[in-house]
């Protein structure tokens, strides 16, 4: 839901760009491997606060925080092409938002429970 309400909210940090910038980021192979890193260390983060939130640490934890991670990498992808075709701001992030809750709703259903105590 947060990535949902950012995403309404228009924050610029979910990769929603100028056209120019979102060239300079995709064409250069340095910057798009940093921004896959990036990505993985957010999954990485997210596996290890799902660990410390349920006490376990094993492979269903990281298995967790890649389904949610995925949603994050496949909008910000979403985001970059939107932004290089050149569209409004405002209609891009009214569309991460609506594609984010559609997204987020499917998992829900399968570890929407997952480590609630």
């Amino acid at each position: 839901r947060d990535y949902a309400d950012r995403a309404a909210s228009g924050d610029v940090a979910l990769g929603v760009s100028s056209p120019e910038f979102a060239r300079m980021i995709t064409s250069s192979p340095v910057l798009a491997a940093r921004g896959r890193e990036m990505m993985d260390q957010r999954e990485r983060a997210l596996g290890d606060a799902i660990a410390a939130e349920t006490g376990r640490d094993d492979i269903q934890q990281r298995i967790v925080a890649a389904q949610l991670a995925s949603v994050h990498r496949v909008l910000a992808g979403e985001a970059a092409a939107r932004s290089l075709a050149g569209q409004p701001r405002a209609q891009i992030w009214s569309e991460l938002a609506a594609q984010a809750s559609r997204a987020f709703d499917r998992l829900e259903p399968s570890i929407g429970g997952y480590g609630v105590r």
